[in-house]
Order: C-alpha cells, then structure tokens, then sequence
C-alpha cells in the first residue's frame, strides 16, 4: 500500500476466517477432514479507467496518498466463553497444513463430542469438545473452558491498519490506538528486498525513534515496535500482524519475482517469520495488489502454503500451542478477485481484509459513492462497484462467511465542481494531507449538508454553495453496515487506517466495536524467545 506520504489504498476484497461448529446438542459425531485445491477461476478483464489516475478496483494505484483507504477486517468465531489464553490453531482449518510442508496434503481427523448439562440457574447449556488427530497425534480443547488453551470464541474481530508514517502525515501515534475496542492491529508495511526477503520499510520509525523522552538503548526495540509490544501487554486481546506489500511496494513490481520460485518463496515466508517474531508480533497480513497473471495466482497460493508451514514450525520448534495468524489484503474488484484460486488460498488463510471502498474517486468521469454495499438501481453511474457483489462472490468461492472481515475507510474521497452524486465532477479539492483525500476527524466539512443513504448503505456530504461533494462513512452508515455484516454472518470489520479516526466517543472504531459486540477474546502471545531486542525477548 502507501508509504510516508504513500499512495492510496486500493479497492480489494478479502475474506478471513475463524473455526465455526454447528451441534444438534446430543450424542458424537466424527469427521474426516480432507483438503480440497479449487481450480483457477476465470479472468475478467478490467474497463479502462476514464482519469489519468486508476482506480483503485479496476487496475492500478490511486494518486498518492499519505494516511488513507486501506482494508478493514473482522472475523465471527464459534460460540463460547472467551478465553484466557493465547489462540490455538483453528482445528477444522489448519489441522490438514499443521506442519505439512508445502506440496504435501495431510488428512486430518476431527472428532466434534457435546454434552449437555444444567447451569446452577438450571439454564440447559451445551459443551462442545474437540479432538483433532494429525500424523497419528491427537489434540483436544473445549471452548471457554482452561483446555482450551486460548481457541477463539465467539464474537468479531474490529481490526485496524496503523501505518509507520502515521506520525509524520497524520501526527497520529501507537499510544492513541483505541486499544481496548480493537481486537487485532495490523502494522503497515513491511517491504520486500531486492533478494526477495521480508524487511523493515522505515527503520527509524519501526524501532529507533524515542517516544515519550526514553533514552535510547540498542539492546531494545522502540519506535513503533516498542510502543505496540507494550500496548499488547496492556491489552492482551489486542494482536499485532506485520502486514506486508500494500499498493506502492506492490506497485514496484515486487511481489512476483520474490515469490515465483520454491526458493524465492521459502525466502520470504522464513524472513518474514524471523521478522515478526523479532517485533513481538502475532502473524503475517499479506497485501498483494495484485497478480496479474493465473501463473501468479498459483505463486500466491504456493506463497501463503510456505508462510503457514514456517508460522506453525516456529511454534512447534519452541513447544508453542499458539496459533500464529496469517490474512490476506482481498479486493473487492471483480476483475482482481475472479483471477485468484480463491478456494485453494482459503485453506491457509485465517481471514479475508476485504477492502470495501476506494469504489469512486478522481479516476472516474462522474461523482459516486467510494464505500457503499449495495448498488443504486435508480443512479447506476453513482454505484460503479458494491460491496454485495464482492461478498457473495467470495462466499461462492467456498469462503466461510465468517471468514470475511468487512472493510471500512476512515477517510471521504472529494469531488469539485458538481452538481450531485452520479454527475460529473471538474477535480477533487483540496483535502487533509492531500488533494481529493479528507480524515474521518475533518468531516463533515463546515457549510455541507450530511446524507445517509438507506437503501445504498452509504453517506455523503454535499455543499451547495461550494459544489463540492464528500463520500464517506459516517456513524450512522457505519452502524448500517454493521447491521448487514451481522445478518450475513461476516467476520467483523477492518478499518484503513487509524490516523483517520475521530478521538474519545466520536471513534468510528469504537463506534463498530459496539455495534458488533461481543469482540472475539482471546490472548495474544508475549513469549518471543529468539528475538533480538531484550525487551521482547525478555518481556518487558
């Protein structure tokens, strides 16, 4: 995605996912478990964009962009209490990679038992046991009980991006992260060398700079890494994943060569991991925008099998039962998602960031809405892309629904010189940190008229006087699309990215994490025994 005054987030679609389990409440019932490769969907070719910018959706990056649109993600997990301790690997989903190297296809046995019994308020309530039986061992857990060794439970995940130059465009650091209503972060972004390897994008910011008058010690991480590591020990449902790529590493061209070779491949998943377990981090977000080829597609499934494999050998290698995370940046544009082996990826991915805006913008010849989920039947030109569309498509792909993690933007796409939605626009105006791009906390502009749109799902601001026009998620049309990821049964919600968001009980992510309640709880992990800086090594 973007770097330091980066380019904007695109449009893409993705889809995360949690364990889920249905039971009739009486007797066992056994399972065989056997991983299945979904063939290659077809490709759909973009339309041309009418700007001299790309869309975000069709092809391409947006303009430049310092602290905008990237994914937002969340994720819906089987009933239960919330736990205690740090996740697990999800038993249905990982159990068939759970150390199987890449090329390699393990059955896996899943024995699902419930009981049921009275609680001391004589409610009947049911208790579900799991045993999973890999290579020949078997592993059990019960939901919400002290066995089950930290196996998420029920509720979504309210998942926020937070870039490395946050600081620097958007004045905006870790400490201001609205901790206790986020379940995971996602750091944003890790690079790839011209060798092909996983690396810092900005060291300075990453864990050099001082925050707060610290002295400096060489021997420990600050910077941003520092900062999260403690907020995790302060919140420890809070997870942090090193989300790598995003629109501009991306656009270099990178990804394709690094990962279109076994080695190449092997590469980057042990760099990636080493880098991760260095910064204290909880697992791998790859933001891959996007193949273009169906040989590419392949390298991608090939990609994500590689990083599962090292996510759970680095687990097993320091006798660790925590389930390392690994989600990928979706788009939602059909020609983007239509070429990926949707099926085949989904085997290791734990949820989908599908990002659910960026629909219109200064590419387009008319105004229109940048994020809404339904289409406008009555004004087509203003609905070129909706969210519905995105989501049913993954679905039938074979994707949980709670796999999905919503995406939400935290920042409006501008157009000047209008007279409405669905009419043409002569530029974009100005905006918070760069033409065209204003932060959720600078809106609405003064002297703009708000419009939630209740059919679309989506709001506006409009000033007559001005002629200028403001596409955005506000808290009503946020809490709308809460609503629909409830009733469809998606994951939660990712947001992009929290610069943008307002402070205190104006949060947008707060907002959300109310309106999805329960969060899925569970524990982050704080163990990181081989990384280099003594803090986290040491955990303090």
């Amino acid at each position: 995605m973007l770097q330091l005054p980066v380019l904007l987030p695109l449009l893409a679609l993705a889809v995360r996912g949690a364990p889920t389990g249905n039971t009739d409440g009486g007797g066992a019932c056994s399972v065989v478990l056997v991983p299945v490769l979904v063939p290659v969907d077809t490709t759909v070719a973009a339309p041309n964009p009418t700007n001299s910018v790309e869309s975000p959706i069709t092809g391409g990056r947006a303009g430049a962009v310092n602290s905008v649109g990237r994914e937002n993600k969340m994720v819906m997990f089987a009933q239960g209490a919330s736990s205690t301790k740090p996740d697990t690997a999800a038993a249905a989903q990982s159990a068939s990679t759970t150390m199987d190297r890449p090329s390699k296809v393990t059955s896996a046995a899943v024995r699902t038992a419930s009981s049921n019994k009275l609680s001391p308020t004589g409610t009947s309530t049911t208790t579900l046991t799991t045993t999973v039986t890999v290579s020949g061992k078997e592993s059990s857990y019960t939901p919400g009980t002290d066995q089950d060794d930290g196996v998420e439970v029920q509720g979504r995940k309210n998942v926020v991006y937070f870039t490395n130059w946050s600081e620097h465009g958007g004045n905006y650091t870790p400490a201001e992260i609205p901790a206790q209503d986020v379940t995971h972060l996602l750091y944003a972004f890790g690079d790839i060398s011209s060798t092909g390897e996983v690396i810092s994008s900005d060291s300075q910011a990453d864990i050099h700079r001082q925050y707060g008058g610290t002295q400096r010690r060489s021997s420990q991480a600050q910077g941003n890494i520092g900062q999260i590591y403690n907020i995790k020990q302060q919140n420890r449902n809070m997870k942090a994943l090193l989300s790598i790529g995003g629109a501009s590493y991306s656009a270099s061209g990178k990804f394709a060569p690094a990962t279109s070779t076994v080695d190449g491949r092997q590469r980057f998943a042990r760099s990636a991991v080493k880098l991760i377990t260095n910064w204290g981090f909880d697992g791998i977000d790859i933001d891959w925008e996007y193949p273009e080829t169906e040989s590419e597609a392949a390298d991608f499934v090939s990609l994500l099998q590689e990083t599962r494999y090292e996510l759970n050998k680095y687990a097993k290698d320091n006798n660790q039962t925590y389930h390392y995370l690994l989600t990928v940046a979706a788009s939602a544009g059909p020609s983007h998602y239509r070429l990926l082996n949707l099926g085949a990826m989904d085997r290791y991915v734990d949820s989908w960031h599908l990002m659910a805006y960026d629909y219109a913008g200064a590419w387009d010849s008319t105004t229109g809405h940048q994020a809404n989920v339904y289409p406008d039947l009555s004004n087509a030109a203003s609905t070129k892309f909706n969210t519905e569309q995105a989501v049913d498509d993954y679905i039938a792909a074979g994707i949980e629904p709670d796999k999905i993690i919503l995406g939400f933007p935290l920042y409006g796409r501008s157009f000047a010189q209008t007279s409405g939605l669905g009419k043409p626009f002569s530029g974009v105006g100005q905006g918070s940190i760069e033409p065209g791009v204003w932060l959720y906390k600078d809106l609405p502009r003064p002297g703009a008229a708000v419009t939630v749109d209740h059919t679309v799902l989506a709001a506006y601001s409009y000033d007559a006087a001005a002629r200028s026009l403001i596409s955005y998620d506000n808290e009503e049309s946020a809490r709308l699309k809460a609503n629909y990821l409830l009733k469809k049964g998606l994951g939660g919600a990712v947001f992009w990215e929290a610069s943008g968001d307002k402070p205190g009980e104006d949060s947008l992510v707060a907002s959300l994490a109310r309106s999805m309640w329960p969060l899925q709880s569970s524990q982050n992990m704080l163990e990181y025994p081989d990384s280099e800086f003594e803090n986290i090594r040491m955990g303090f």
